[in-house]
Order: structure tokens, then sequence, then C-alpha cells
């Protein structure tokens, strides 16, 4: 039996059930009646145990059993157990829900029982069931974010060189191998359930009582205390105690980072001069950093000049001054600013090599503040940038060494300008953004070399095939047409992404530029290509937001265009002028063969476009076998199955393969969201429902469109 569902009109709020009867009027009956009383629903029958168990691997919001060939109900609670799955069960029965039998069943954990001949209030029963079964699940994913979060906090707990533990209810949960150590115990798991007093064994008992409670209570306003300790292991007698609040196994907790004297010591410049970074700060900072990212460029902003009458002015009229570079300078990198001396500024940026660390820079100098408001005046600020790459976390012994490297490497933004970025990007303004049409005054990429050596490749991108020539003028003339597809979200959540397509016309026939073989014998013209579409649709998409804040877009790019060096300029250009008040509205498209081919070059291109606050998706995934290395080297968020995946929803084995191949890609990466495209019948677009993909593409909600229509809602 097929699925059902009511119209086109499917909401995220569409309720999936599973049905468990050997009668097939009994499961007519059933839906014709939720029909009449739900917006939307969707019904799966079977009647044995096989098929039970497989159909299981698939997510079901209830369970109606009725009567099955080769199994009970008690069995089926078990299995459900087993494969710990949460999903409510209605028992369809005539046994009395406050019977002995009934209340055992209840017990076991049936949801509801329900007579087969009162089902007048089956809906209401089911959308109960329904509600409880969705907030189980996000409860669940809600756990796994938590987990997630206390691991990432274990591991800097384990990882800091301080002495680190953590209580609850005064006693000790956890604990680094630092903070045992301190106190002459070789296992810190010793220290799990001791009683914190009986650790420090503060000398004044009474004072530390009190300032216990107070930041137990949440109330750190001061949560600095400095102890004299009388425990007679304890390496150092003199403690400073610093408490946070933090979170263990769910529940609050209070976490203890201990500085003893030595610290201090070691810490040479942490009171050395007020104002600035400490040596000990400084390694913090890259000490989290490193947490994130495996190398790190060390990035110092040294301010030229300072204008004389900043000194004059007042005071403080110069420490407003600084204080203002800073929140400039913290705005502009988008990352945390250390000051280290009077006009020296720190920060650092993920990188994965030298080369990625040199293109972050050159975008970087070209764009350095040039003006600076402060004092209710603006002043010329000149800034110079250097930088040193770091491939693992230094001592902090090694701070001044490294600092001094950075600083004497700087960047020369003319040579950056003109060796990384050379190539010049589109000469765009927000009066780019008009009705008129975008005229193609862009220069596309460098010019080759006229060298013999060069001379196969400069033939290979002459233009000789009538349909090349046809779409190169085409293009010249801005004739190429754009559609938009708006994408389905299942969750109901972000429901205005358009996927860009783009066509040209070539003996009356409109012809796919995504689907053009010509375009992959000539890499020139589809950089060309990939750039007209980019900046056209970036323009519609300016246009749209005043409609549709929240709009994104996603645009396929050519395998040639990730070998265009000035590509990353265009973006960053693009972005600012689209100007959304959202997170990555423009996205690109990858195809998996194109990225699978080079995938060390594509992981460097993804990093510098998603810094730039660029969305990155792949395309045609799950056709290669090696696709899963895309999941593994690659943070991407967002996949688009092959269109093979979409002819396995026409029955149910494929439903179960499908859901399958998308288990195991979820293995690699948990967070991915994938998209099923060409629904385009309604049995198609029902049953993509019963898989784990996020978003659904297809004909049935929406065809390609020449401008943005909006279905959702």
């Amino acid at each position: 039996m097929k699925l059902t569902a009511n119209d086109k009109k499917l909401k995220s709020q569409i309720i999936r059930f599973l049905m468990v009867d050997n009668q097939q009027i009994t499961f007519n009956t059933i839906v014709e009646k939720l029909e009449q009383q739900l917006d939307g629903i969707q019904g799966k029958l079977l009647d044995d145990l096989s098929g039970f168990e497989k159909m299981l691997n698939l997510q079901w919001d209830v369970i109606i059993f009725h009567a099955a060939y080769d199994f009970n109900v008690e069995q089926a609670l078990q299995i459900l157990q087993t494969k710990e799955k949460s999903t409510p069960i209605i028992l369809l029965s005539d046994i009395d829900a406050k019977s002995e039998k009934g209340l055992n069943l209840l017990q076991l954990g049936v949801f509801e029982i329900i007579s087969l001949t009162s089902l007048d209030h089956l809906a209401i029963h089911l959308q109960r069931a329904a509600t409880l079964s969705r907030l189980i699940r996000r409860e669940q994913q809600l756990s796994l974010e938590l987990d997630k979060l206390q691991q990432q906090t274990q591991t800097l707990v384990e990882t800091t060189e301080y002495a680190v533990a953590i209580f609850q209810e005064g006693v000790h949960a956890s604990s680094n191998a630092q903070y045992a150590a301190m106190f002459g115990i070789e296992d810190h798991e010793e220290l799990v359930g001791l009683p914190i007093l009986d650790i420090l064994q503060p000398q004044d008992t009474q004072e530390f009582k009190q300032f216990f409670k107070r930041v137990s209570k949440g109330d750190f306003n001061n949560p600095i205390l400095k102890i004299d300790s009388l425990n007679p292991d304890s390496k150092d007698k003199t403690l400073t105690l610093q408490f946070s609040a933090t979170k263990y196994d769910d529940e609050p907790a209070l976490q203890l980072v201990i500085i003893t004297e030595a610290d201090t010591q070691t810490s040479t410049q942490t009171v050395k001069v007020a104002g600035f970074a400490s040596q000990q700060e400084i390694y913090e900072h890259l000490n989290f950093a490193f947490a994130q990212s495996a190398k790190l460029g060390l990035i110092l902003y040294s301010m030229q000049q300072l204008p004389s009458e900043v000194l004059v002015q007042d005071w403080n009229s110069s420490r407003s001054y600084f204080n203002a570079l800073e929140h400039k300078l913290a705005a502009f990198t988008r990352h945390d600013v250390l000051r280290i001396s009077e006009a020296v500024y720190l920060t650092t940026q993920p990188t994965t090599d030298q080369t990625v660390l040199q293109q972050t820079l050159a975008q970087i100098a070209t764009k350095l503040p040039t003006q600076l408001e402060a004092l209710q005046q603006t002043y010329p600020v000149q800034i110079q940038l250097s930088a040193t790459l770091l491939e693992q976390l230094p001592n902090i012994e090694q701070i001044d060494d490294i600092l001094h490297r950075a600083f004497v490497q700087q960047v020369d933004a003319k040579v950056s300008t003109q060796t990384t970025i050379a190539t010049p990007s589109p000469k765009l303004s927000m009066g780019d953004f008009t009705n008129e049409p975008i005229v193609a005054d862009i220069s596309f990429g460098e010019k080759l070399p006229q060298h013999s050596e060069q001379e196969h490749l400069l033939a290979h991108n002459v233009i000789t095939d009538d349909v090349q020539r046809s779409l190169a003028e085409q293009l010249e003339n801005n004739a190429i047409q754009l559609q938009f597809q708006q994408l389905y979200d299942k969750e109901d959540i972000d429901t205005h992404i358009y996927e860009v397509s783009a066509s040209f016309i070539h003996d009356k026939q409109p012809i796919a530029l995504e689907t053009f073989a010509g375009l992959k014998t000539n890499p020139e013209l589809a950089v060309k290509v990939d750039r007209w579409v980019l900046v056209e649709a970036s323009k519609r998409l300016h246009q749209f937001l005043s409609t549709c804040p929240k709009a994104r877009i996603i645009v396929p790019l050519h395998a040639a265009s990730l070998q265009d060096s000035s590509l990353t300029s265009l973006l960053s250009k693009l972005v600012n002028l689209i100007n959304s008040k959202y997170t990555r509205p423009l996205m690109l498209q990858l195809n998996e063969q194109d990225v699978l081919t080079n995938l060390d070059h594509a992981a460097k291109f993804l990093q510098i476009v998603q810094e730039q606050n660029i969305g990155i998706t792949i395309a045609d995934f799950g056709r290669s076998m090696y696709c899963v290395n895309i999941l593994q080297q690659l943070k991407i968020k967002f996949a688009k199955l092959t269109p093979d995946f979409t002819a396995l929803l026409q029955n149910d084995d494929g439903l179960v393969e499908l859901q399958e191949k998308i288990t195991g890609y979820k293995e690699h990466n948990e967070d991915v969201l994938f998209l099923l495209s060409e629904l385009n019948d309604m049995n198609a677009f029902a049953n993509a429902w019963n898989v784990d993909t996020r978003y659904l593409q297809g004909n049935y909600y929406q065809a390609k469109q020449a401008d943005f229509v909006n279905h959702a809602g």
C-alpha cells in the first residue's frame, strides 16, 4: 500500500503513522476518518514482523497496532525498546483500559487503548501521541547537543595547564590531572565524591564557606578568593581560587580554576603593564583558538601614527581613542582582539597552510580601516598588518619570540593586491542593484601567458562551436535567463532558500547551463558564465530581500571556477552588496565529482569562502562511493543527494535502502542536512517525508520560476 497524503499543502506538522493490521478495509476506514479531521496525514500498512522491523528504520510519529499475522503488541513494544525507539503505540482493541490486562499494557508502554468500534476520538489521541513523539525527539536532539558542549568543556579541563575541578553540591564531580597532582593524588578519579573542604582545607574555613555559599547561588560579582591551604599534601600553600558556572551531566555545577604563586611568577607579564594583555592571556587566547583549528595565523595590527590632537584633548582622550580602535578592529576581523602594547593589537585566524594564510592576509590588507570615529570626530588611521603561521600551541616562554616573528613579517597591501588577488573583480556598487541589466564589464580571470608552452591551452579555449558562440553572444548581451526554485523545509524554519539555474536559447531551444557539456571543454567560458550568474542572481536577491528578508540563494559553480583566483574577491563584494541581515545569504553549490577530483584545493577554497559568510552545498552527493571523504574532511552543512536516490522512494525496500544510506552518511558528519530533489509527483513528495532529509525540492512543490515566488506558509 503506497503512502497517502491529503493534498499539496503538506506541512511540517503532518502526522506520519505506521499501522499494523491484517485488514486493508480497517486501514482505509481510519485514513478516511483522519483525513476529515486533520490537515495532513501519511499512513503505511503492514501485517508481518519482518516488515515491521524494516519500517522501524524510518521515522514515524505514531504506531497504530490492531492485528498481525506473526507477532503481538507486547513483542512490538520489546522491539521498540531493543531499537531504542520512543515512538508511541496506540492499540486498537476491545480490552478495557481499566482492566488488569489493560493496565498491564499501559505499564508496558502502550500510549492509549481505543476501541475499534469507537474511532470518533482517534484523531485527538493521534495528535497527542504525535506531539509527544516530536517532543521526545527534540529532547533527544537537545541532549546530544548538551553532550557535545559538555565534552568540549571536559576537553578543556583535561588539556589546560591549570588545575581545574568541577563541583556539584560541594562535592568533586570531575577534575584534571594537574588538580590531583597539586594535592598529591596520582589518579584524579579518586577525587570524585570527596567534599571540596576535604581537599582545599582553607585556613579560614568560615570565610571560605561564606564565599562558596555565595557563588553556589550564582553570585559571581567577585568570583576570586585567595586562601592558605592547610592540606599537608598540597605542593603550594597559597592558592587563588576562581569559580565560574558550568554544567555537568546536564545539571548545574561550579568550575574551579586554581592559580598558584608559581603560575603568577611564570606569567612574567601578568602585571607588567596595566591595560595590555599579559603573556598568560595571549597563551590562553591561543590555546582556545587551537581548540577550534589545527593551524592558526597570528595577526598583528600596528597603528603607525597617533593624531597629536588626541593627546592634548583631555586626560583620557587617548584611552577613548584606543578603545574605539580596538572595537573597530574587533568588528572588522570578527574575532577577539587583544591589545598587547601601546599601539599593537593581536588576533588569530584559522587556516590550513601558508598559502591560504597569505590569501587571507591579502584580502584583509586591502580592506583595513582608513578612518576612525572617536571623541565625536573622524580621524585618519594608518594600520600596518603583519602575521606569522602557527602550526602548534607554543609554550608560554615562547610568546615574546613569536610576537617578534609576527611583527617583522609585515604585509604590503599593494604587493598583496598585485600578487595574490591581481585579477580585477566586477565593478560593482549599490547603483548596480537597479532594474537595469548588469553590463558585462567584468574581467574574468588572469590572461594566459603569451608563450609557446601555453599555446595549446589558448587553442582549447577558442570558441569554434556554434552553440558555445551563441552562449558567448548572449552572455555579452545579458540575455541569459535565470530561474529560481524554492526548497521545502520539513521543519518549517529555513523556508526561503531558492536554487538558481540558468539557460540560453539556441535554435529556438532552451539549453540549461548546468548540463551544457560545452562548458566542460571551455573552462574560460565556464568561469565567465558563473561570474555573470553570481552577479545577476545577487542583484535579484538584493531586490527580493525587501519582500522576504530571510531569503537565500544557491548558485551552482562549474569546476573551472574553483581555479579562478579572483573569485573570492568578487564573492566578498557580492555578500556586502546583497546586504542581508541574516547569515549566509549566498550559497555556492559544487558538484561532488569536482570536489573529489581535487579535495585539498576544494578544502582551501571552502575555508576561504565560508569565512566570508558564504555557505557551501555539494550537489549530486552519493553518486561516488568516496563521497564520505567529503563529509570527513570538509565542514559542509548541506548536501543535495543525487537524483538517482529519488527513484528509491517508489517502494518500501527502496525507502529502507535510502534511509540506510543517509544513516551511514551521518555517521561521518551528523550535522549535515540533506536535500532530496526531482520530487515531481505527489507520491514521491509524500514518501520523502519518511526518510531523514531536511529539505525537499521538485515540481510538485514548486516548478522553476522566472522570478522569486514564495510558496512557504
